[in-house]
């Protein structure tokens, strides 16, 4: 990418906290509605794990209802955007959470 961020996907929600510990990625990007394991799942097995629980979380979701942001921020989320994303606001917010390089 032009700003220099490495993209890690995966389409299998039930393994993604795996990848997370493999990959460790500086910032993960989740959907709160997927197949299998939602978003919520992930967030809060991803924040009782002390390897990553320190990476930062932003929820990439159609949900934006104000207590779904809410409960998101309450399980560690650290942002909350709603699709459809606008390229500004997504770039804002990563540089917001992620330190300088």
């Amino acid at each position: 990418m032009s700003k220099g961020h490495e993209v890690i996907i995966t389409s299998d929600s039930s393994k993604a906290v795996a990848l997370i510990i493999v990959k460790k990625p500086d910032l993960i990007p989740l959907d709160i509605k997927m197949l299998g394991v939602d978003g919520y799942s992930i967030l809060t097995e991803i924040k009782g794990n002390h390897t990553i629980s320190n990476i930062p979380i932003v929820m990439l979701t159609a949900v934006g209802f104000e207590l779904n942001t809410e409960l998101a921020h309450n399980l560690g989320a650290a942002g909350y955007i709603t699709k459809p994303v606008e390229l500004a606001e997504l770039l804002k917010t990563i540089s917001t959470l992620l330190p300088a390089a």
